[in-house]
């Protein structure tokens, strides 16, 4: 039902209606800090600001395409309900007042705020450090292991062994007593019969009595000493494993591919936070035109009280005036409270918790006639970063084949090892002992594993090109689908313009004839709220045309424009067209260069 036709008992338009378009402005708001801030900021947005027409169609009157249609929450609809289901009162976000005049963020800043604040892209830059470290862990498996231990024991009871204990010692020396007694005997019987042999006979006593007083104890040698210290040093070198080639050079590619997969994070938190400036902007436009609204309502009152008093209308007229001027101060009230709440959204998203202002930003770049769909497709496959990275793991899935042949491929390992015991009283008798293996690794069948991993290789190479098949096909729709809902915008806006024309021209004509009496006090009203309803209708389809272009640019790649992980501010600046009319284009920041676009000659057919 048209806003312009939606009338109460009493014929007057609905005002709640009315505020109903303010209030559905704050709905992408509610849905970048619900749904699309889990993906930092709006993942909705790759579809978003294709979807064109939205619920608000229904109720513009006006002809203009779907508020929330090409916002980063664009997911098909503008209906209240999005922001009940999908937010909840746990969405709605306040700021704290400002102990001065409010500042003034203006859209470059916020999103310089976004990009050093926010949560979710400070989260996602923790992911890059995680991922350099898989480079470490690769190149670990090729690297030289060194380790160094050491060991203390204490055994209890001592074991020793000793070969000459005192009890065998007592034992030797009398059995060599007992031997050096008969000897010295038989000698002293043969002195008269033989003295030479009893000579040799008393000389081998004497021997025998001397070695057994040199018999003495041997110190036990502990074989388990109470007390032993043992320290040892080993170097393992892999000096060939083919299989750690494709692991080294994977690691890499994680790493850029967690770039990238960052990178259009980071597009997609900003470009949420744009989307919610823009939105809060027109909020601040939809409160000013409530404003007027309630002063002419106001006014308004005035006047029917004056001729309700000189009798030239029925009283009946005054209180019509005076509930339309409780209606217009109300609808005033909801928008101030629906743009302080995009207003606390967006402090959410820039990590700003005090009241501040917005300023509307120089126009977004009328991307629209910058080139075709084939062109834009073309632009999308050089800067999309989620294409980029999805063509980095469809590398990976390729290198699969590589680890697959090297599964056949030997390996050969070097280890070195040295050891240190103070031990050394018993067998062994050097503290240091080393040595040296060279391993050889041939195999020859490993149960099939080989020729599982190959196979899997396959089914991942397949499914990362139809991931990617998925995408840039997507992407080619999206950009046809944007570059349609602009065309329907841009004539949408031309019609709120002349409904605003002749809604004040309406406006006026109806209070001229009102203050001759040749009009009645509905038909004021009427104009009144046609005219609001028309105003609304205009601030709306601006922000939707806005968006739109903003959203084309986001799938394309190239807002904002990054440079080595860095956003490049949305300045905006104005050029020449080739037919010589001014066009407003979002320009980078001096001192980053932006990304080139894809040369659109060499555009390729959209699929």
């Amino acid at each position: 039902m048209s806003l312009r036709h939606h009338r109460d008992r009493s014929g007057t338009p609905t005002r709640a209606a009315v505020l109903g378009v303010g209030l559905l402005l704050a709905a992408p708001a509610l849905a970048q800090m619900t749904g699309a801030s889990r993906t930092t900021g709006a993942s909705a947005g790759q579809t978003g600001g294709a979807t064109g027409s939205s619920d608000m169609s229904s109720m513009s009157g006006s002809g203009g395409g779907g508020l929330t249609g090409g916002t980063g929450a664009a997911s098909g609809g503008g209906a209240m309900s999005s922001m009940s289901t999908s937010s909840g009162p746990t969405a709605l976000f306040g700021l704290k007042p400002a102990s001065g005049a409010p500042e003034l963020i203006t859209l470059n800043r916020a999103i310089e705020l976004a990009s050093e604040r926010n949560y979710d892209l400070r989260i996602a830059t923790e992911q890059i450090v995680q991922a350099q470290t898989v480079v470490r862990r690769a190149w670990s498996a090729v690297l030289p292991r060194v380790n160094l231990g050491g060991n203390y024991v204490y055994t209890y009871p001592e074991i020793t062994f000793s070969l000459m204990d005192q009890e065998t010692v007592d034992g030797q020396k009398m059995q060599l007593t007992n031997q050096a007694l008969m000897m010295r005997s038989l000698g002293q019987m043969m002195a008269t019969i033989n003295p030479e042999q009893s000579d040799a006979l008393l000389r081998g006593a004497s021997q025998l009595e001397d070695a057994a007083n040199e018999l003495v104890p041997m110190d036990p040698i502990a074989i388990q000493p109470a007390h032993t210290f043992t320290a040892n040093g080993t170097i393992a070198v892999p000096v060939f494993n083919g299989r750690t080639i494709p692991l080294i050079m994977n690691s890499y590619d994680l790493v850029s591919q967690a770039r990238y997969s960052i990178d259009r994070a980071r597009q997609q938190a900003l470009y949420g936070v744009a989307s919610l400036y823009y939105g809060a902007v027109t909020l601040k436009k939809v409160s000013a035109i409530a404003d007027a609204n309630a002063r002419a309502a106001e006014t308004h009152r005035g006047a029917t009280e004056a001729r309700v008093a000189a009798g030239a209308l029925p009283s009946i007229a005054l209180k019509r005036a005076e509930y339309d001027l409780v209606q217009a101060q109300q609808t005033l009230r909801s928008a101030r409270s629906s743009y302080a709440m995009v207003l606390g959204t967006l402090g959410q998203m820039i990590g700003v918790d005090t009241m501040f202002e917005v300023e509307a930003p120089a126009e977004v770049v009328a991307v629209e006639a910058q080139g075709n769909a084939d062109q834009f497709y073309s632009r999308a496959l050089e800067s999309r970063r989620d294409i980029k990275a999805l063509r980095v793991a469809l590398n990976m899935a390729e290198r699969g084949n590589l680890d697959y042949w090297m599964r056949f491929m030997p390996s050969l390992n070097l280890a070195g090892q040295a050891n240190w015991t103070s031990n050394t009283n018993g067998f062994q008798t050097d503290p240091w002992t080393y040595n040296i293996v060279l391993q050889l690794g041939i195999p020859l069948y490993d149960g099939g594993e080989r020729y599982a991993a190959r196979d899997e290789t396959a089914s991942k190479i397949r499914q990362a090109r139809l991931s990617i098949d998925k995408v840039e096909e997507q992407t080619a729709g999206l950009i046809r689908g944007n570059l349609d809902d602009i065309s329907v915008k841009l004539d949408g806006l031309k019609q709120s313009e002349l409904a605003v024309e002749l809604a004040k021209e309406n406006q006026r004509n109806a209070e001229a004839l009102f203050d001759v009496g040749a009009a009645t006090n509905i038909e004021v009203i009427d104009a009144n709220n046609a005219a609001f309803s028309a105003e609304i209708a205009l601030v709306r389809d601006e922000l939707a045309l806005r968006l739109a272009r903003l959203g084309l640019l986001f799938i394309v790649g190239e807002y904002p424009a990054l440079e080595d992980g860095k956003q490049i501010s949305p300045f905006v600046a104005t050029v020449e067209t080739a037919a010589g009319a001014s066009t407003p284009t979002i320009a980078p920041d001096p001192a980053v260069p932006r990304l080139p676009a894809a040369a659109p000659a060499s555009a390729p057919a959209t699929p």
